[in-house]
């Protein structure tokens, strides 16, 4: 008898009236909507038994602003799928609602919202999706966009990267060089101590560079342009020669001290 009801059980699960009729889809979106319903219409009429969670949640992560994906069901024909989309904290200038996530990865993101900290990767041509995936560090840069939310108060923040890997915090009009991205948060406490101490200093110097954080060093500010201040050379004073004054021998006297003897 034993070996007959887990025979039904099993062919239940294997008939079409298990199937799943209806799954409820818990944090989609809605540019992602039409891609999920085309992934779970390959469902219909699909036994419980033949229903693969792993393989539906591969499909559901192909899209690379998803982060995680979860199925389940019943069988009794209910479904429910949860979506976990990543979370932007930064824009790659230059690219079109390219993203930085909190785990350091680089994707597209369809619905970016406003307000994102700019990140600039300089790589000497213009930026692509493949320029971007360079050795930048994403991961440490993705700690300093973080931590860098700490000095919004000062002005509008972003990040430049360059060809060479060097990393420049703009906080306002001010600019902090802070080198390679090892000791960033050292880095970042000198900062916020100077702040602490001078809240104008960023903009009191044309640079402030923190690569050696126990040895800052600024550049001054330019208080004169050389392109805007001509020095033309002094000429030379002519040099004029005194000529002697021209005496008439007739009316010059030859003793002019004494008598003329008769």
């Amino acid at each position: 008898m034993l070996g007959i009801g887990i025979n039904c059980l099993l062919a239940m699960f294997a008939s079409r009236i298990t199937a799943v009729r209806h799954v409820e889809v818990v944090g989609g979106r809605a540019y992602d909507q039409g891609r999920i319903d085309g992934i779970l219409s390959e469902l219909r009429g699909v036994p419980y038994s033949h229903i693969h969670a792993h393989a539906i949640e591969t499909e559901v992560l192909r899209e690379p602003s998803v982060l995680a994906a979860n199925f389940s069901r019943s069988p009794f024909g209910n479904g429910r799928l949860s979506i976990e989309y990543r979370k932007p904290i930064a824009k790659l200038t230059g690219l079109d609602h390219v993203a930085l996530d909190k785990d350091g990865v680089v994707y597209r993101a369809p619905d970016m919202p406003t307000g994102m900290l700019p990140l600039t990767i300089t790589n000497g041509g213009p930026p692509t999706m493949l320029s971007v995936a360079g050795d930048w560090r994403p991961r440490d840069m993705a700690a300093l966009v973080t931590s860098s939310r700490a000095f919004a108060s000062f002005g509008d923040v972003s990040i430049q990267v360059d060809e060479r890997g060097v990393v420049c915090l703009n906080i306002g009009s001010g600019r902090v060089v802070l080198g390679a991205c090892a000791n960033i948060d050292e880095k970042l406490k000198v900062l916020q101590q100077r702040l602490a101490a001078n809240r104008d200093e960023l903009s009191q110097v044309k640079e402030l560079n923190l690569s050696e954080p126990k040895k800052p060093a600024f550049t001054p500010l330019e208080t004169t342009s050389a392109t805007s201040t001509k020095i033309h050379p002094r000429k030379p004073r002519r040099s004029h020669k005194v000529k002697p004054p021209i005496t008439d021998p007739a009316t010059t006297d030859p003793d002019p001290g004494g008598d003329n003897e008769q």
